[in-house]
């Protein structure tokens, strides 16, 4: 039994004339000191016997990590069976005004702000700073704050004292895509207004909560909806 690794950043394993993809590698540039892993096969007895994790583990150089479907139980199984931890659960969420536990709390306070504003550029430096905060356990941010800048939504809802941005939330139509904040108790006001904006032009809205992530779990927590879908991620030193 022979591993191969090929043009595709696959490993293969090799037994006899039989070829098996077994797994493939890919990186992100924003989380660049862990190699991402995606399992191709379900014959976790043959991943299992031609070792092959501890094979990519050794040459790759970087821990590995792999995001998957909690629904997924036999290959979660097998990722912890070879020594991989779950570091994140990760929540998406598709909800409506009637999914709300208690009705909003509204102020009046909050700001927006696009591309090209200061404010909009203070919201970035204060999510860059917060994402690399909650993202220290799971993946560190590697990404420069340029590069970060990219991936974001170009519209932001704001909420600031006289000095600084106390709260952000990116939006990009009907998602709440990023948020963040300095405090919980001002962001749980701040959000519940957003949403009543949100929710004043959108029947549906979706995000994604991360549970690493405070401010995401405190918006999570507003609604009685369940998720649709649970990701969780798993990392091998």
């Amino acid at each position: 039994m022979q591993i191969i690794r090929n043009a595709n950043h696959q490993y293969v394993i090799s037994a006899g004339a039989h070829m098996t993809p077994a797994a493939e590698i890919y990186h992100n540039s924003v989380h660049a000191k862990h190699a991402h892993l995606r399992i191709l096969t379900d014959d976790y007895r043959l991943l299992e016997t031609s070792e092959i994790i501890p094979f990519i583990r050794n040459a790759e150089g970087l821990p590995l990590q792999v995001i998957i479907s909690s629904e997924k139980h036999h290959c979660i199984e097998f990722l912890e069976r070879c020594g991989f931890t779950r570091r994140r659960r990760c929540y998406e969420m598709k909800v409506s005004k009637d999914d709300l536990k208690t009705d909003l709390r509204h102020i009046h306070s909050i700001r927006s702000a696009s591309v090209g504003d200061k404010d909009y550029e203070e919201c970035c430096t204060l999510l860059y700073r917060y994402y690399g905060q909650t993202h220290a356990f799971v993946c560190p941010l590697t990404a420069s704050f340029e590069e970060f800048c990219k991936s974001i939504p170009d519209f932001a809802y704001l909420l600031r004292s006289e000095d600084s941005v106390l709260c952000a939330a990116f939006v990009e139509g009907n998602e709440l895509a990023y948020v963040c904040s300095e405090s919980e108790s001002v962001f749980s006001v701040f959000i519940e207004e957003v949403l009543g904006r949100l929710f004043a032009s959108n029947p549906e809205i979706c995000f994604e909560a991360d549970d690493t992530d405070w401010a995401a779990t405190v918006l999570k927590r507003l609604f009685l909806r369940e998720a649709d879908t649970i990701y969780d991620t798993y990392v091998l030193p």
